[in-house]
Formats: C-alpha cells, sequence, structure tokens
C-alpha cells in the first residue's frame, strides 16, 4: 500500500469514524425515547400497568427496529463532528421538533415491526 492512499484512508477514517459513533449514539438515544413514548402508549390504550418483562420486550423490540434505520433518516451532514454528547442530544432535540423527521421515524419503525411479527408468523 503506497503512503498516499493510506494517508486518504486515513483522513477519511478519521472523518467517517465520529460520524458513525454520533449516528450510533443518536439511535441509542433516539431508542429509549421511542421506548418510552411506546411503554406509555400501550399502557394509555390498555389502561393498564406493564410488567417489567413487556417493558423489556418492547425495549427490545424498538433497540431492534432503530438499529436498522438507514443513517440517511438523521440527515447529518458529513462534516459534522459533534464534541460532546449535549452537542448530539441538541441534533436530537431539533430532529424531534421536525414533524418530518418524527413521521419518517415512525414509519421506519412500524415497517420493521411489522415485517419481524410477518417472519414471526
Amino acid at each position: 500500500m503506497n503512503i498516499l492512499a493510506q494517508n486518504e484512508f486515513d483522513r477519511y477514517f478519521g472523518k467517517m469514524m465520529p460520524l458513525a459513533v454520533t449516528i450510533s449514539l443518536m439511535k441509542t438515544f433516539l431508542a429509549e425515547e421511542l421506548t418510552k413514548e411506546i411503554i406509555a402508549h400501550v399502557q394509555k390504550a390498555e389502561h393498564r400497568s406493564l410488567s417489567k418483562e413487556e417493558e423489556k420486550i418492547i425495549g427490545r423490540a424498538t433497540d431492534a427496529a432503530v438499529a436498522t434505520l438507514n443513517p440517511d433518516i438523521f440527515n447529518i451532514d458529513a462534516n459534522w463532528s459533534p464534541k460532546s454528547a449535549e452537542e448530539i442530544r441538541d441534533k436530537m432535540v431539533s430532529l424531534k421538533l421536525d414533524p418530518d423527521f418524527k413521521q419518517s421515524i415512525v414509519d421506519a419503525v412500524l415497517r420493521t415491526l411489522a415485517r419481524t411479527q410477518t417472519r414471526l408468523g
């Protein structure tokens, strides 16, 4: 491998790795928020509290659905490199307030859960 190609790879890796970690953290935050919302919705709809096991099942299903989301759904500029978890949270808050983003997340999660249900059925 020549030195130029190695330097180009290092620059590419240095640029993409923080973005990959950022998206991973955003997915973690998103999964936590969605799990809370889904649990609250189910409890309200069924007029009962869920057991810890039921909450874990919802959490695992939501984690799996969010993990399969295409990173493009976050509309993040490839040059964005946050310096703290707080910057990531701020980005998530701004996305959370975007109705198009929220609907695209809901649609993507529902599609994933529906595919999973179809395979199980």
